[in-house]
């Protein structure tokens, strides 16, 4: 029901509406909800450190395997922002494992 509702919206700018940009916003908002999952361990200074933003890796399946471009600040992205993410950020993996250039940008899961 949800994805038949807000398609519309979101194929004019470039996007599908998957399951998986659905997902990435439910995970993102568990993550808000829920510092803990989100906080890293300063071994240095012994102390925890709760991120104030949530970035989410997707895997995308290319010619030559599996990369996972990110996914940043998804907690503060609408599902349609995320949709239309999600596409841009797969087309620019599988077209970096074609033409063997530069890795798309300085990304990390």
């Amino acid at each position: 029901a949800v994805r038949k509702r807000l398609a519309p919206d979101v194929e004019p700018r470039g996007g599908k509406l998957t399951m998986t940009a659905i997902l990435v916003k439910v995970l993102a908002f568990a993550v808000r909800e829920v510092p803990q999952f989100n906080a890293v361990v300063d071994m240095a200074t012994e102390t925890v450190i709760y991120r104030q933003y949530v970035n989410v890796g997707v895997a995308v399946d290319t010619d030559r395997g599996l990369l996972v471009p990110v996914v940043r600040g998804a907690d503060r992205m609408g599902v349609g922002d995320i949709a239309v993410e999600v596409q841009r950020l797969a087309a620019r993996a599988r077209l970096w494992r074609r033409e063997k250039t530069s890795p798309p940008g300085p990304e990390r899961t």
